[in-house]
């Protein structure tokens, strides 16, 4: 059975592949339209933007870190 802490960093890995894969998307949709495929581009484009912010939300759902995990120290008194 997996560690709370294992089951976080893999919804993280995932939630990180998503972002690249719907930016990925997006470019392709975008592409695909300058290049007038409009049809098919729009829609790439589109299903990318969704796709990002499913992806965003699912990041920010994952909470904040623990506090070993901080960028700065806290302070000392």
């Amino acid at each position: 059975m997996s560690t709370l802490a294992e089951q976080r960093r893999a919804r993280a890995a995932s939630t990180r592949t998503l972002v690249l894969v719907a930016a990925a998307i997006v470019l392709v949709g975008i592409a695909l339209a300058v290049m007038d495929d409009e049809g098919m581009g729009g829609w790439l484009t589109i299903a990318g933007l969704i796709a990002g912010i499913v992806a965003l939300h699912r990041y920010g759902r994952l909470g904040a870190d623990g506090p070993s995990d901080r960028v700065a120290p806290l302070p000392e008194d």
